[in-house]
């Protein structure tokens, strides 16, 4: 049983006083954040667990945390003893509405936040229940937040800066007229399109508004929504703070676009306020949570999801997600900039743990901060993109793996080590994962270090058709691995921001079915792995660019990906006898790319270091 004292019991509580049988707390704020700011991060204060993807569920009797594959080791790790760890997609193990549905008795109660669960999302969990005559109900106000009480953490306060329109690429007003037009086209013809908008995902208000904040860790945005009219209807109307950006720099960008800015919350009255007018509304389901659909239909005082709204809204995909995967040529100098100098910092970083690393070894929490400490020398840096995972031997074998100061192990010579890191620059946002071995690789060692770059060159030098899914592509990355029954449980890779979140829709490569084409000007990440839990891990991760070979197939044009990333792989690791002739030659043009970008501006010791370690593959180590 739960401690009397914990949150999980106070918690109890509050859902027979609810008259509810269970409660879900998802990871999830307001805005389908993948790194909610602290006031928002109910789950981790419930549950201890601090990975980004989770999903609590407490009834009177149970207390279940539902995560991926990449959590697996870390949760189990982080949860107090009254928390069941459920391995969401292993085979066999029930979803969470499938325990509930045997769990739970027909007409009982399922309680919600309507503000953290999306349209979609709720959608699917009602139908799920509902066969089981289970209701899923909202409750007005998050009840773990009753729980946290006076100690629960403010609303982020920090400062909004313009992003500047050299790397925006577009302005405002030439924005808001693409996305105009795809207003008035919604929902098919002769409908008359939609009166307004609703942006709810903050790196799409942000890319709207060529705005950047600094209310979420790692992620350059500022909680705001944001109210795109039809045109004349009125004017784009700003959700936030309105301390955030009054006065200076700010205020006149803002009022130069023709932006009105209302305070945070009144986004629900403003909602109310187009229904009460007939004004019909575009939701975006996958991101808009439920209570903005409620106010939009003025239908708060309804307890359970009405299905049909009668035309109020528009429940379809944002135009900006699109928009915004496609960058502009702008952007994508921006991203290249942001390489080259992320490059510069991990020449600065590996070079320094060579000279520094001892047979005593030194600590993962220590050496991840060298890494923020090499970036930040960098012109441009303003944080980290993601938590850096910095993970030796074992731990490296922990996929979202997080170093804490007190508990964290030892970077040695004796295995492997994995850092996956990233950093948010003005210019644009990096992601790279590299494995190295700083003593005497085993041969199981290269072995898998080989066959996972093999997997990441073979989708590198892909040639595929325009619009062809991600998941179409995934198993190239995967088959070096297959071909000795190894295989890895994550993506292959995410689209990556420009100058915004590290994680990025809405593309990808996967296994799981995701229908958007890859097209020009997408940036997406290539990072096969394997892992030997207990032993060792091994990653290896570039940012690539999706863009035109110049060859078609009638009218059909044929797609490629160029490499952002500028840093070499360790040669020692690889083994030539795996490799093809194409393969060592396309790693030593690489190799010698990287070198003649970075070379020039690094010191003469650093130079060494590159020089040494982009020498052709057959040249001996």
């Amino acid at each position: 049983p739960a401690p009397a004292s914990s949150p999980l019991a106070s918690l109890r509580t509050l859902l027979s006083s609810h008259s509810l049988s269970a409660y879900i707390v998802p990871t999830s704020d307001p805005h389908a954040s993948e790194y909610p700011p602290p006031l928002y991060s109910r789950r981790q204060f419930l549950t201890s667990f601090s990975g980004s993807a989770g999903t609590a569920l407490v009834t009177a009797t149970s207390a279940r945390l539902y995560t991926d594959a990449r959590y697996f080791l870390q949760a189990a790790s982080e949860l107090p003893q009254e928390w069941t760890l459920v391995k969401s997609g292993t085979p066999g193990v029930a979803k969470l509405e499938e325990w509930l549905a045997e769990a739970l008795g027909k007409g009982e109660r399922v309680g919600i936040d309507p503000e953290v669960w999306s349209v979609s999302a709720v959608r699917a969990a009602a139908k799920a229940l509902k066969v089981a005559g289970i209701r899923l109900v909202a409750v007005p106000h998050n009840l773990v937040d009753k729980v946290w009480g006076e100690k629960r953490p403010g609303m982020p306060r920090a400062a909004v800066r313009v992003h500047a329109g050299k790397l925006a690429g577009m302005g405002v007003a030439e924005k808001v007229a693409a996305v105009r037009g795809r207003m008035a086209a919604a929902g098919g013809t002769g409908n008359g399109g939609v009166d307004w908008l609703l942006v709810s995902m903050l790196d799409e208000v942000m890319w709207m508004t060529n705005l950047r904040g600094a209310d979420v860790e790692f992620n350059p945005v500022a909680l705001s929504y944001l109210m795109v009219p039809r045109s004349g209807l009125g004017a784009l109307r700003l959700f936030i703070d309105p301390g955030k950006v009054a006065g200076g720099e700010v205020a006149a960008h803002l009022a130069s676009e023709g932006v009105e800015v209302s305070p945070y919350e009144g986004v629900y009255g403003a909602l109310r306020e187009a229904a009460g007018r007939g004004e019909r509304v575009w939701l975006d389901p996958a991101s808009a949570s439920w209570a903005l659909l409620r106010a939009a239909t003025l239908g708060e005082e309804k307890e359970e999801l009405v299905e049909k709204e009668g035309g109020k809204v528009l429940l379809s995909t944002t135009p900006i997600s699109l928009m915004k995967a496609k960058k502009n040529p702008a952007e994508m100098k921006g991203l290249e900039t942001a390489h080259v100098l992320d490059g510069l910092a991990l020449v600065d970083f590996f070079s320094w743990l060579e000279d520094n690393l001892t047979s005593a070894g030194l600590s993962e929490f220590e050496v991840g901060a060298q890494v923020d400490r090499c970036r930040a020398k960098q012109p441009g840096f303003i944080d980290p993109s993601f938590p850096t995972i910095a993970g030796c031997g074992p731990n490296g074998a922990i996929i979202h793996y997080h170093a804490q100061p007190t508990t964290c192990g030892l970077v040695t010579p004796t295995a492997p080590f994995l850092l996956d890191s990233g950093g948010q620059y003005l210019a644009g946002t990096t992601d790279i994962t590299r494995t190295v071995h700083l003593g005497d690789p085993s041969p199981t060692h290269i072995e898998c270090f080989t066959r996972v770059l093999q997997g990441n060159l073979a989708l590198e030098r892909a040639i595929f058709p325009e619009n062809t899914p991600g998941h179409m592509l995934d198993s190239l990355a995967r088959l070096p691995l297959w071909r000795v029954a190894k295989d890895y449980r994550h993506g292959t890779g995410h689209g990556v921001g420009a100058a915004l979140n590290v994680h990025e829709g809405p593309h990808g490569i996967s296994q799981r079915q995701n229908n958007t084409g890859l097209e020009p000007g997408m940036v997406v990440s290539i990072e096969p792995g394997y892992y030997e839990e207990g032993e060792f891990g091994i990653r290896i991760e570039n940012v690539v660019a999706v863009e035109e070979t110049g060859t078609a197939f009638g009218e059909k044009k044929f797609l490629r990906f160029r490499n952002l990333t500028m840093f070499p792989y360790q040669r020692k690791m690889i083994d030539l006898g795996l490799l093809s002739d194409e393969e060592v030659h396309y790693v030593d043009e690489y190799h010698r790319k990287v070198f003649e970008t970075l070379a020039p501006s690094l010191n003469d010791a650093q130079r060494a270091w590159l020089k040494t370690n982009t020498a052709p593959l057959r040249d001996a180590c």
